[in-house]
């Protein structure tokens, strides 16, 4: 058949990089069968009016909304109501006209019946030796063909008939759960278990969570796929220069789904937590952030609530990522409310585009986050709320800070030395991983471990600790706690902190430092017999400073999970007061402790965002209460802008900087910062 050209729309922005390296906007319509018949200028209207400047579209796979000649794709039948009977070649031709890019959603996780029954050997077998089928789909492997070959015979069918801007792979990985969350288990298909033979040394693949080498398959699974990115990446760009390959790690832009789901506890900050992640681990990559509009996947219809889904948005802009809503269906078709109430936010990134141009993370602080790959289930439930004890108390104290993933090897990120990085109860680290640590002490970056963090692996040069005692938990360390020293005391002081969870006594090394001792245990039952606690000489916290003035700290205990199940102050600012030992003069917010600030650095200015999130409710999120009357305290003479506004924010002298009020901040408020370079010296700057 003879296809209309689409116009010419260039890969590239007007500085002649990839369009995908500075910022937009995603609209996806995630289209159902029947949808290949909806009317693209109208869509396109909706698209426009939302704030959006591309449009992420079905393209193919379990499905091709275009007219496919691949014998192992199915074309989708309601095409054939269309009169040029290929939806997807005129969603390019009109978005083109109009300025906007069009990424084609690909699905390959999943094939109809009739190519199934034709290529049985693609398909994922569970451990019983059945396929894997849901709804009519059959779900197929990864280590097979079907992705390792005729995948990419796909793509370039995609990119010789169209002028493409991007691809995005949905559900890409080893499908163990299905779309009732029900665990099928590892598959079994033949060409995995010789994969996994060859890359393991000879093991038998693992049945479920349960088996002896479960962890070591899901490291087998995770590189297997990092190695398709790898592939498919390099494919497209040969196949469709400058387009966009869009999933994990390794792909052009990286994704992340900000999604509800049935039986999830709320964690306020996940969106932020995943953007932070990936731009640590890579300062320049690009990050798309796709907000689902409903409530879950087995409730489509149900919009999701506005004020989470503005949260999704906010968190997304606040550490510089590039925003998307997701739909089912055409726009209009199924009512979203809450799409078009985040639209404001939308027309806010793109009417201030410099603002997010180039910007990278400015903060001083990391915090690492321990992955299940890494830790296995059984460490990681703990220090997943280490993690987020850690993370709760710095965002409560408007610490700016970064989340950096660990998954067993290369910690420090592209971007540069932090001068504190955390180590929450993150287990064993690899000596590579050590040395590099070594090296940012040497530097003078301060390191903070909590819990279990390096207990067994190969020890920091500057550690304080000579040796741990083995773990105490539960019942054996119920009534234990820190406190200060007082000599000629036997009964501690306030602070008292409890110590909770998980304790790895400590033996110091000559030349460290005390700042806490435990508090030893005592009787607790009834309270005719609950008192005998003691201040002991036994270090509760332990800390050693190197030369250069790093220096490593050391809380043998899970402070963060006890601050993030028990909910204590004490915890808190223990370990705020832990990492602001290594930060040198900053910024200092009066503000509530339900807004998270975030701090990037853009080319001349640093650019400043404030998340409220005073509306979180249990396990939802309720309409924010803004705040007023906040300020910043910045240690130098500053000018500072509301980026809504435009105004400048008037300014005060205080000692030698500036004391600058801040806007209101309802959702989300952006300040932009720059230094008064040319400000006559005072008897308060000099």
């Amino acid at each position: 058949m003879t296809l209309t050209p689409a116009p010419v729309l260039s890969r590239h922005s007007d500085d002649g990089r990839p369009w995908w390296r500075v910022p937009f906007r995603v609209f996806q319509t995630n289209l159902r069968e029947p949808d290949a018949t909806l009317d693209v200028e109208r869509t396109l209207d909706a698209i426009e009016r939302h704030g959006s400047n591309v449009w992420l579209i079905n393209g193919g796979g379990i499905v091709s909304f275009y007219p496919t000649d691949l014998p192992f794709q199915v074309r989708n039948p309601y095409l054939e109501q269309r009169s040029s009977g290929d939806l997807l070649g005129d969603a390019i031709e009109a978005a083109h006209r109009r300025g906007i890019r069009v990424i084609a959603r690909m699905d390959f996780s999943k094939v109809p019946e009739q190519v199934a029954h034709a290529h049985p050997e693609w398909l994922y077998v569970d451990p019983a030796g059945d396929f894997q089928v849901y709804q009519g789909l059959y779900s197929t492997c990864p280590s097979a063909d079907y992705y390792q070959k005729h995948a990419f015979d796909v793509l370039t069918e995609v990119a010789d008939r169209y002028p493409v801007d991007g691809f995005f792979f949905n559900w890409f990985g080893f499908n163990e759960i299905d779309y009732s969350g029900r665990y099928r288990g590892v598959s079994q298909n033949t060409r995995s278990a010789q994969a996994f033979a060859e890359w393991s040394g000879g093991r038998r693949l693992p049945t479920d969570r349960e088996s002896p080498d479960y962890l070591e398959w899901s490291r087998f699974a995770a590189e297997t796929i990092r190695d398709l990115t790898s592939r498919f990446r390099e494919h497209i760009s040969d196949v469709a220069p400058g387009a966009a390959f869009i999933r994990g790690p390794g792909a052009d832009v990286v994704f992340h789904e900000a999604n509800n789901a049935i039986g999830r506890a709320n964690w306020p900050f996940a969106t932020s937590e995943a953007v932070s992640a990936i731009r640590s681990a890579a300062a320049d990559q690009p990050v798309f952030v796709n907000s689902v509009a409903f409530v879950d996947m087995p409730y489509r219809l149900a919009a999701e609530e506005t004020d989470r889904y503005e949260q999704y948005i906010a968190q997304t802009l606040s550490r510089g990522g590039n925003p998307s809503v997701y739909i089912m269906g055409a726009p209009g078709d199924i009512d979203y409310p809450n799409v078009a109430d985040v639209s404001p936010l939308f027309h806010f990134h793109r009417d201030n585009a410099g603002v997010y141009t180039d910007v990278v993370s400015a903060a001083d602080v990391a915090v690492v986050r321990p992955t299940r790959l890494h830790l296995g289930d059984s460490a990681y439930a703990s220090a997943e709320n280490e993690f987020r004890g850690v993370y709760r108390s710095l965002q409560q104290r408007h610490v700016p800070f970064d989340v950096l993933p660990y998954n067993g090897t290369d910690l420090l990120p592209e971007r540069g030395a932090y001068r504190v990085i955390v180590l929450p109860d993150c287990g064993d680290i690899d000596d590579e991983s050590v040395a590099a640590l070594d090296e940012a002490v040497d530097d003078g970056t301060i390191v903070l471990l909590t819990g279990s963090s390096m207990v067994r692996s190969k020890t920091l040069t500057y550690s304080p600790v000579e040796r741990y005692s083995s773990e105490l938990s539960g019942d054996d360390v119920y009534a234990t706690y820190a406190a200060q020293s007082f000599e000629e005391e036997v009964h501690p002081r306030h602070p008292v902190v409890p110590i909770f969870g998980s304790y790895y006594p400590i033996v110091l090394r000559d030349g460290s430092d005390a700042s806490m001792s435990v508090v030893l245990p005592a009787a607790y039952g009834p309270p005719e017999k609950a008192y005998g606690n003691v201040v002991s000489r036994e270090p509760a916290v332990g800390i050693r400073r190197a030369p250069s003035g790093g220096g490593v700290i050391v809380i043998p205990w899970t402070i963060g999970r006890a601050f993030h199940e028990l909910g204590l102050t004490v915890f808190r600012d223990l370990i705020v007061d832990a990492v602001r030992v290594g930060m040198h003069e900053s910024i200092e917010f009066e503000l509530p402790p339900h807004v998270e600030v975030t701090l990037q650095r853009g080319p001349s200015d640093l650019v400043i965002h404030l998340v409220n999130l005073s509306g979180v409710q249990g396990n939802g999120f309720v309409e924010p209460i803004p705040v007023r009357g906040g300020a910043m305290r910045v240690p130098y003479r500053a000018r500072a802008i509301d980026v809504t506004t435009g105004r400048e924010l008037p300014a005060e002298g205080h000692g030698g900087g500036s004391r600058i009020p801040l806007p209101d901040i309802g959702a989300l408020a952006v300040v932009r910062l720059s230094p008064i370079t040319n400000a006559r010296p005072t008897e308060e700057t000099t």
